[in-house]
């Protein structure tokens, strides 16, 4: 497979009219053209192969236990710019990470 080329926007929208205490402060919002679409899914089917197959580990909040464990996985990391200097929420963006 080629190399992934996608890069998706997001923003955060501050919830004003939260109406309840477990209603969330911000919802993220995520841009996506179909051809992003598709190769963010391809990146991610990829990446899921390559976590089993090297045996990559995340940490995942398990309810039972009450504490974080490790399980098979791998992140996905985005950018966030912030806006004016109360650090308002910005915009931001995911793409695959460069090779170095």
């Amino acid at each position: 497979m080629a190399d992934p080329k996608f890069n998706i926007r997001f923003y955060f929208h501050v919830n004003e009219d939260k109406r309840s205490e477990r209603a969330p402060d911000r919802t993220l919002f995520m841009d996506f053209t179909p051809k992003d679409a598709e190769e963010f899914a391809n990146y991610l089917k990829l990446m899921a192969l390559q976590s089993e197959l090297e045996g990559t580990t995340i940490k995942k909040w398990d309810a039972e236990k009450k504490e974080a464990v490790e399980v098979p996985g791998f992140s996905v990391i985005g950018s966030q710019w912030l806006k004016g200097k109360d650090e308002e929420m910005g915009g931001g963006s995911i793409k695959p990470p460069y090779k170095r």
